[in-house]
């Protein structure tokens, strides 16, 4: 399982983008998760983060032992 955070509150034409997450709009931020099948997925979905020009302010992995932080 993964949480991408997002500075700025998504609108529904950016949330269709991310159909395959669960994406949670609160206090200016967007939140996008998933249970992602490998790092090539991960990769996918931050492509997608800069494609459409968001500022990514956090990662992480939430099911690791030793959970990583952007």
């Amino acid at each position: 399982m993964y949480e991408f955070v997002v500075n700025g509150e998504c609108g529904s034409a950016v949330r269709a983008v991310f159909d395959d997450l669960v994406v949670t709009v609160q206090d200016g931020c967007t939140t996008l998760r998933g249970d992602l099948a490998d790092q090539a997925a991960v990769y996918g979905v931050l492509l997608r983060v800069q494609d459409l020009g968001l500022e990514l302010v956090a990662l992480r992995r939430l099911d690791a032992q030793c959970p990583t932080v952007l």
